[in-house]
């Protein structure tokens, strides 16, 4: 009967730490979700999501997506230097950024770089070349169309170019060449493309639209 007795009290006392387990568990279950919440709640950033989530999955005994985690941190660089762009005061004096969900664009108007029927580099504005060549080292990994557009009017047949494409891709040629010889960037990066008057953002009806069409855009194509 001794030996019953216990038997019985061993029983009843890993009843009574039964619970102990169980409210443990559930603790921790409750403090991972709080933690998920509160970055959700604080971080507000679809990337930031992955690299906490990968973080409490790895620290919890689960597998962390490292290639993930890294192109949730490339994502971010790609906004670091989105905002940079958007609040250089040169490049805000000279050009406009736009962006999206697939680019980065800085389009400078007609003729913030080159003179009227020229391929050749304004000295006096290259500075803003050598500044968004600083901020696109960030970006060691995207690749970079350079396109250049005209209007309509027929170039002149004095000149040295015989078409507004042939001039629009001598133009973004001129980019790719200073950004892979001055500023020593990766070539294999940048692809130069010459639209001449074939995509305009207004119709060629007027000397404003026309100008608005006469421009420079460099896309930085974004990787997430």
């Amino acid at each position: 009967m001794k030996f019953r007795k216990k038997i019985v009290n061993i029983r009843s006392i890993a009843r009574a730490d039964d619970w102990q387990i169980i409210h443990s568990s559930l603790m921790t279950v409750l403090m991972i979700f709080f933690m998920v919440m509160f970055s959700i709640y604080h971080l507000k950033k679809e990337d930031e999501y992955e690299v906490i989530l990968n973080s409490i999955q790895g620290g919890f005994g689960g597998t962390a997506n490292v290639e993930r985690i890294l192109e949730a941190q490339y994502r971010e660089k790609e906004k670091d230097v989105e905002k940079e762009f958007a609040d250089s005061e040169g490049l805000k004096k000279f050009t406009r950024i736009e962006s999206d969900r697939e680019t980065i664009k800085i389009i400078f108007p007609d003729p913030v770089i080159f003179s009227p029927g020229s391929a050749d580099l304004k000295l006096e504005t290259m500075w803003l070349l050598g500044e968004i060549a600083e901020k696109l080292r960030m970006l060691p990994d995207n690749k970079i169309v350079i396109e250049g557009h005209t209007d309509n009017i027929p170039i002149s047949s004095a000149g040295r170019y015989s078409s507004n494409w042939e001039l629009s891709l001598a133009r973004s040629l001129s980019i790719v060449h200073y950004m892979t010889e001055v500023e020593n960037m990766n070539p294999s990066n940048f692809v130069p493309m010459g639209y001449g008057e074939y995509r305009p953002l207004y119709p060629n009806d007027s000397p404003e639209h026309r100008a608005q069409n006469r421009r420079i855009e460099i896309n930085i194509v974004k990787k997430g």
